[in-house]
């Protein structure tokens, strides 16, 4: 089901994964951000909180991967592709556009094993949260399609209506 989409949608979808983003990157820095301030500048304030530059950088994250969204899955470039290579093509971008700021904005050292793990694992776990809520809303909108159609269907909306028998007689 195709429906039109507006710039305030794709702003929605970007301002939502940067809130997303910006919520765990709060967690995360409660958590790990004094042991992490020497290596990152994402944490450069400790557990205190998190810099404007790295809320920036991060609210440009979200409009990198709104617009990766936009070519992987609404887009004319993919329209060929199935699902799942659009999915591992939306991840690799993903990935690629995170490796490239993190180089840029010295988020942690692209050379180290271990921030990699960290962020796999970070990663991993909103991907599958987003899967989760993506699965749920595609079930729940099928429900409610599947109603209408049944309500439709009860009120004689099956193509055994009085229009159209007029149309088969005449």
């Amino acid at each position: 089901m195709n429906e039109r989409r507006t710039v305030f949608d794709y702003m929605t979808h970007a301002l939502t994964t940067f809130a997303l983003s910006i919520i765990v990157m709060i967690v995360i820095a409660r958590l790990f951000g004094e042991d992490a301030k020497e290596i990152s500048t994402m944490f450069q304030f400790g557990g205190e909180g998190l810099a404007t530059d790295t809320m920036l950088q991060f609210l440009g994250l979200s409009i990198i991967i709104r617009i990766i969204q936009y070519i992987c899955f609404d887009g004319p470039l993919c329209i060929h592709l199935t699902v799942i290579p659009r999915m591992i093509l939306m991840l690799a971008a993903i990935v690629a556009a995170v490796a490239v700021m993190a180089k840029v904005f010295g988020w942690f050292p692209i050379n180290r094993w271990e921030p990699w793990v960290g962020f796999s694992i970070s990663f991993g776990i909103s991907f599958l949260v987003s899967l989760a809520v993506m699965m749920l809303k595609t079930n729940l909108e099928n429900k409610k399609l599947e109603q209408g159609l049944k309500k439709y269907q009860e009120k004689g909306g099956d193509g055994n209506n009085e229009c159209s028998n007029r149309n088969e007689q005449g």
